[in-house]
C-alpha cells in the first residue's frame, strides 16, 4: 500500500489537473480539492476555532459539505479517518478510516458519503428504528448511485482509471459496509464536536 503522503500528493495533482479539465469536460465527482487556508468557515460547522484545528481540510462539495482528516484523540495520529463535515451540521460522521479508503468511495460521488452518514447517525440514536446502512441500502441501490454519477459526471471515468492506475486502488465493491466499519471504529464525532 501507497504511503498516504504520496497518495495525497498524486490525489492533488490529479484534482489540479481536473479543474483545468472540467470546464471542458465535466466534473469527476461533486467534490472540490480545498487547498490550506481555504477553509476558513470551518470553525462555524465543528463550533470553534479550538475544534477546527483538529481537522485538516481535504475538499467540499458543492453544498459546502467538508471532507477533512480529523485527529481522533482515541488514535495513534499516523491513523486519521476523514470525515463528513455536514454544511447544516448534521450528520457529522467519520466515512473512511483512510485517504485510500476515501478515494475508493469517491466514484459513487458524496451523495453515498451523506446518505451512508445520515443513516450510521440515525442508527446510532435509534437502533431499533433504522437499519444501519448495510441493511438499509440493498446491493442494486448502491450500484445505482454508481450509475447516476457517472451519467451526472462526465469525467467520472478518467477518476476510475486513475484510481487503478495511478493510486493502485480499486472502486470499493462494498462501499456502505467500508463506511460502517470506519464509523463504528473510532469516537463518533458528533459526540467529540458536542463537549
Amino acid at each position: 500500500m501507497r504511503s498516504t503522503p504520496d497518495l495525497l500528493a498524486d490525489f492533488a495533482a490529479f484534482c489540479a489537473t481536473e479543474a483545468t479539465l472540467e470546464n471542458e469536460q465535466g466534473p469527476f465527482a461533486d467534490f472540490e480539492w480545498l487547498a490550506a487556508g481555504e477553509a476558513e468557515f470551518l470553525p462555524e460547522l465543528v463550533g470553534s476555532a479550538e475544534k477546527a484545528a483538529a481537522f485538516e481540510p481535504l475538499g467540499q462539495n458543492g453544498a459546502g459539505c467538508v471532507i477533512a482528516f480529523w485527529r481522533d484523540p482515541a488514535q495513534p495520529e499516523s491513523e486519521r479517518p476523514l470525515v463528513w463535515l455536514d454544511s447544516e451540521g448534521s450528520p457529522q460522521a467519520v466515512v473512511a478510516n483512510s485517504l485510500a479508503e476515501l478515494l475508493t468511495l469517491l466514484p459513487y460521488d458524496t451523495v453515498l458519503l451523506y446518505n451512508a452518514s445520515v443513516a450510521n447517525e440515525d442508527h446510532w440514536r435509534k437502533p431499533t428504528r433504522r437499519k444501519p446502512p448495510t441493511e438499509e441500502f440493498s446491493t442494486a441501490d448502491v450500484e445505482s448511485l454508481l450509475i447516476r454519477s457517472q451519467q451526472r459526471n462526465p469525467s467520472q471515468r478518467r477518476y476510475t482509471r486513475w484510481l487503478m492506475k495511478v493510486a493502485g486502488l480499486q472502486v470499493s465493491a462494498d462501499p456502505m459496509a467500508l463506511i460502517e466499519q470506519a464509523y463504528r471504529s473510532h469516537t463518533r464525532l458528533q459526540d467529540w464536536i458536542s463537549q
